[in-house]
């Protein structure tokens, strides 16, 4: 679960400062964000899959965020209406469906592990679906402009990467960790 945690921190740490500090917050940055950060976490969860073989943790961890993010990503780059620098109704609605199915399949996935889960990575496990449910469904509901979708986009990227980091620093999270491998 660390080594899940870790990558979730590092991918969506390096997405939320790309969105923070470009200077173009449209739908095309966004849209890049991403599909960046869901082809790396496909990627790589893939590759941890294959590599953590003999842990019971591994699959049920990363085999839903993996798939969801290798569809979204995939969406996104066929999506090519997206990366069109006119911002209009189809591509928002497209960018926020796209977003929040990303944070859904993160969202549920943890929710579904905090019922086989005990003690405080239950605890964190509920907290990071409650932030990825509430975010999915502002992405849903309410009606973004550019700026403002890219935006909250950035700032679920940061809160969660943010929530994971202290999980794993966490002197309870270490001692799961160690006893797990």
């Amino acid at each position: 679960m660390r080594i899940a945690n870790l990558l979730r921190v590092i991918v969506f740490a390096i997405a939320a400062g790309y969105l923070i500090f470009t200077q173009d917050h449209s739908y095309v940055t966004g849209a890049n964000a991403l599909e960046y950060a869901g082809t790396a976490l496909c990627l790589t969860g893939g590759a941890l899959m294959m590599i953590q073989t003999q842990s019971k943790v591994a699959p049920s961890v990363l085999l839903v965020p993996t798939i969801t993010s290798g569809v979204v990503a995939y969406l996104v780059f066929m999506l090519g209406e997206l990366a069109s620098p006119h911002t209009n109704p189809p591509n928002d609605f497209a960018f926020r469906l796209l977003t929040a199915l990303f944070i859904i399949g993160f969202a549920g996935n943890e929710f579904g592990l905090a019922f086989s889960s005990t003690g405080n990575e239950k605890l964190e496990l509920r907290i990071s679906a409650y932030i990825g449910f509430g975010f999915a469904l502002m992405f849903l509901v309410t009606p973004f402009n550019d700026v403002n979708a890219v935006g909250f986009l950035s700032a679920y990227l940061i809160v969660s990467a943010v929530q994971r980091a202290i999980w794993i620093a966490t002197p309870e999270g270490m001692r799961k960790d160690a006893e797990e491998q």
